[in-house]
């Protein structure tokens, strides 16, 4: 089991305890939360729905994807900033590197891809105080 997969089910219980999600409906509970103790079976579509059911039943707009995308960037936050302090606060490709490596492995990714990269771009924007080109309109 992976770490991206218990922190979905950390979520999923959690949610269920604060009664966000219909935990006293058994054929819900039968069918969704008490898959997550086991963790077999539970597909990205399933973690996906039942999430969008706690965001609705919460009354909150959000989605499984969107709260992926914000647990990546917060942990990309985090990699950076130690890697960066671990080198003396110097920017060095190899830090560079390895935060790409370890954020593609929490994200359960085989390899560094362009959805991994992205999140890195955009926090040595906010961190190094970089201008975002993406941002400037063409002359």
């Amino acid at each position: 089991m992976t770490e991206v997969a218990e922190t979905y089910g950390d979520i999923i219980r959690d949610l269920g305890d604060l009664s966000i999600l219909d935990s006293d409906d058994e054929t819900y509970r039968s069918t969704h939360l008490d898959a997550v103790s086991a963790m077999e079976g539970l597909s990205r579509k399933t973690i996906g729905n039942i999430l969008k059911s706690a965001f609705h039943g919460a009354g909150v707009l959000g989605s499984g994807h969107r709260l992926r995308a914000y647990w990546a960037s917060e942990t990309c936050a985090r990699l950076w900033d130690e890697a960066f302090a671990l080198n003396g606060f110097k920017w060095d490709q190899t830090v560079e590197n390895a935060v790409l490596h370890d954020l593609a492995r929490a994200m359960g990714h085989v390899k560094v891809s362009t959805t991994v990269r992205s999140y890195l771009d955009r926090e040595l924007i906010r961190s190094l105080g970089l201008k975002d080109i993406r941002l400037t309109p063409p002359m």
